[in-house]
């Protein structure tokens, strides 16, 4: 699989060299506590079955996700017209 871009938010992980979808998700598979002035970082990634366990999984780019976007039923979706959407411009517009 082809390397994916790292776009967005995307992170890729120095020290393990895993892929997160957002900063976020990066920032959480780090844990441990920071060096002091002149100190050691404890710091260190999650594992993959750490990771897995916590129910994360991997989206279809291969990075880490904390959790699936819920798919929107075809009621709520936009159509090629913009049929759908007149509700959402009565709410914010008025009609």
């Amino acid at each position: 699989m082809a390397h994916p871009k790292l776009i967005g938010r995307r992170c890729e992980c120095t020290a393990c060299g895993d892929l997160f979808n957002s900063e976020s998700a990066f920032d959480r598979h780090r844990v441990g506590e920071f060096a002091g002035l002149g100190g050691t970082s404890s710091r260190l990634c999650l594992t993959e079955p750490e990771l897995l366990a916590s129910g994360w999984s991997r989206n279809g780019a291969g990075a880490w996700i904390t959790r699936p976007f819920l798919a929107l039923p075809e009621s709520h979706k936009q159509g090629a017209e913009g049929e759908g959407a007149t509700y959402l411009a009565e709410v914010l517009d008025g009609p």
